[in-house]
């Protein structure tokens, strides 16, 4: 009611309640023919998803760092720390380095800095193993290990991640020697590409490279180790 129906309303992270301003920022990155970014922040004892971003073929790095600088123009501590697949630095000396083109998209315009830091975190990372990121996001969401943080995801400034992590179904696959293996159900990434964001399993891959991170990752598993359970079937 404080809007008249012809006054453009400018989107900010200035509407969200559950964030600080003053403190650095998370995002967990997917990169393909569409790009996914979900942004975060820890609170306490919560991860807090704030907002997500997209883009879509032909759209680029350029239009994905403006989604991005636009809605947290107001952010006072403009660093960001960034994890993302490995695939996206592991052909930089030879191909696209998605990873760098995302970060330098942040943190310049047109050869003008924007004042952000963008920081990559999974330079020389390990493949993540579906079957790994299973058993630890489902640990991690059933809050099975005391002194892990805790998930809070917005529904409404993150409703395709959290179509996406409620769409995502797993299959179970045998090899040659009968050996079953745990993976993601991917056929939804093959849909059109307009329709991939609220109907693909897109954003949970961004998802994932955001809470698979090393410290987590122990946690699960020494807890999991000293209570003698096994961690893929928590």
């Amino acid at each position: 009611m404080n809007f008249r129906y012809h006054k453009e309303i400018e989107e900010s992270s200035m509407a969200l309640r559950y964030i600080d301003h003053n403190a650095k920022l998370e995002a967990g990155v997917d990169f393909s023919d569409m790009c996914s970014v979900v942004t975060a922040q820890p609170r306490g004892n919560y991860l807090y998803y704030l907002k997500e971003f997209h883009t879509l073929a032909p759209e680029n790095e350029i239009q994905l760092g403006k989604k991005f600088r636009d809605f947290y123009t107001h952010h006072k501590n403009k660093v960001l720390d960034r994890y993302y697949d490995r695939s996206g630095n592991q052909n930089s000396k030879t191909k696209r380095d998605w990873a760098n083109a995302l970060k330098n998209a942040i943190a310049f315009e047109n050869g003008v800095s924007t004042g952000w830091t963008v920081n990559l975190m999974s330079l020389n990372q390990a493949t993540i193993y579906q079957e790994e990121a299973f058993a630890f996001a489902k640990a991690m969401m059933g809050e099975t290990t005391p002194g892990l943080m805790k998930l809070k995801i917005d529904k409404f400034q993150c409703k395709c991640l959290k179509n996406s992590l409620e769409l995502t179904k797993i299959k179970i696959k045998t090899d040659a020697k009968g050996s079953k293996s745990l993976h993601k159900d991917k056929s939804s990434e093959s849909l059109p590409i307009l329709l991939r964001p609220i109907y693909s399993t897109n954003y949970s891959d961004a998802f994932k490279y955001l809470i698979y991170r090393s410290n987590f990752v122990s946690q699960v598993n020494t807890h999991s180790q000293f209570t003698g359970m096994d961690p893929s079937v928590v």
